[in-house]
């Protein structure tokens, strides 16, 4: 079975700046809601660099798995954006 994460980011998309799009799962330069990791029967690196551009928001935003016994279970977690340029 295959062990993917789609991880999603509440407000702001992610930009994969990441050479080679992540394993070739994405296109670099691009913007994604959700972001899978590349799971365990792929042989591809499990890691993915991306930017998030917090703009016009201060305060607590949710990044999480989106599945949902995983978000359940405590694949969750707060990004909390003090100030904006």
């Amino acid at each position: 079975g295959t062990h993917k994460h789609p991880m999603h980011v509440h407000v702001n998309a992610m930009q994969i700046v990441q050479k080679g799009g992540c394993g070739r799962r994405y296109e670099e330069g691009e913007f994604y809601d959700t972001i899978s990791s590349a799971g365990s029967d792929d042989n591809d690196d499990d890691t993915c660099l991306v930017r998030i551009y917090f703009a016009d928001f201060v305060g607590r935003m949710a990044l999480h798995c989106h599945r949902f016994v995983h978000e359940d279970s405590g694949m969750m977690t707060w990004v909390n954006v003090t100030a904006t340029t």
